[in-house]
C-alpha cells in the first residue's frame, strides 16, 4: 500500500506522471502507478 502523503510527495516531485483536472484534482494512470510500485 502507498500512503496518501507518500503519493503526494511523488506527485509534487514529479516522480509519477499525473493529469491535473480543472478542479485541481490529480489523475494517475493505473499503469503508471503499478509500474512505480513494482
Amino acid at each position: 500500500n502507498i500512503s496518501v502523503s507518500t503519493l503526494k510527495k511523488y506527485i509534487y516531485s514529479s516522480k509519477i506522471k499525473t493529469l491535473k483536472t480543472p478542479g485541481g484534482h490529480y489523475r494517475i494512470r493505473e499503469s503508471d502507478l503499478l509500474g512505480m510500485i513494482n
